[in-house]
């Protein structure tokens, strides 16, 4: 596969993911992805201190859990799981439906305040 340009447009983009054997992101909306079609990833750590409330990644941790996810997230580089061991079967489309309901209604809300 060619290097990935960072200015990339987004279909591009999800088509990368969605074709992909396996997915590496340090981005929430990659990790999205990759749930929704499917495909097994971990995601590395922004910041220094991923638990914080206020890193960029408790948003990422937070989306895992959600989904019983949370062995994609890599605390440690020299501790990575098994990537096959990432299942989705537990996952069906009422979960993400809601899911996707719930972030609508909050960008909702957010612009009308």
């Amino acid at each position: 596969m060619p290097a990935l340009s960072k200015n990339i447009s987004i279909f591009p983009f999800i088509g990368y993911i969605k074709h992909a054997k396996y997915f590496v992101t340090s981005a929430f909306h990659g990790a999205v992805f990759a749930i929704l079609n499917k495909v097994k990833f971990f995601v590395f750590p922004v910041s220094d201190n991923p638990n914080d409330p206020k890193s960029m990644d408790s948003r990422l941790i937070a989306l895992l859990d959600t989904f019983s996810l949370s062995s994609c997230y890599v605390y440690d580089k020299e501790n990575i799981p098994n990537i096959d061991d990432v299942t989705f079967d537990h996952i069906n489309e009422s979960e993400t439906s809601a899911y996707r309901h719930n972030s609508i209604q909050f960008l909702k809300d957010a612009l009308e305040s």
